[in-house]
Parts: C-alpha cells; structure tokens; sequence
C-alpha cells in the first residue's frame, strides 16, 4: 500500500472527512476502488497506523506507475478515429479525378 495514500486517510480522518468523503476524493484522484477499500479496511481492523505527518500530503494524486492506462486507450481510439476520417476524406475528394477507364 502507498505511503501517500497513507498519509492522506490519515489526515483526512484526523480532520474529521467522513470515509465516504475520503473514499471518493481518492477515486476522484486516480486511486483504484480496490485499493481506497483495501487501506480502509484495513484501517477499521488494525485501527490508524502511526504515520508522521509532513506538510506535502495534498495533492492525492496517484503515482503513473501501476495507474490507469484509460489515457492511453483514449488517445489511441482517438489516433485511430482520426486517421479513418482522413483516409475516407481522402478517398471521397480524389473519386472524382479517377478516370473510371483506367481501373478495368
């Protein structure tokens, strides 16, 4: 479990955040369900670690590595969108210019 995902529930319910509050700040911040429910549980059975506070706990961004790869999906289907797009504008802009006679 992350450090930093530590130290944030650890301020966060120290200033008194519900955990439903918590928990979706964390999602909201790139964090995976299962990794906010699995440091919450664990919290409510082992109670709060001791964890010293530094001053750098916000923002809760979560680290790129081991993060979603939804952004690179997007932007792939986007490159390939696009590129179907400018291949058919192609093909219908330069139909006209093709001498029917010439293809058989």
């Amino acid at each position: 479990m992350s450090k930093k995902l530590l130290k944030y529930l650890k301020k966060e319910i120290d200033s008194g955040a519900s955990p439903e509050q918590v928990k979706e700040t964390l999602i909201s911040a790139g964090w995976s369900k299962e990794e906010v429910e699995e440091a919450m549980e664990e919290f409510a059975e082992n109670g709060m670690p001791e964890i010293e506070l530094e001053e750098d706990v916000e923002p809760v961004k979560r680290d790129s590595k081991g993060g979603s790869d939804r952004p690179a999906l997007f932007f792939f289907v986007l490159a390939v969108v696009l590129m179907a797009i400018l291949i058919l504008g192609l093909i219908i802009a330069f139909t006209p210019l093709i001498d029917p006679r010439m293809i058989f």
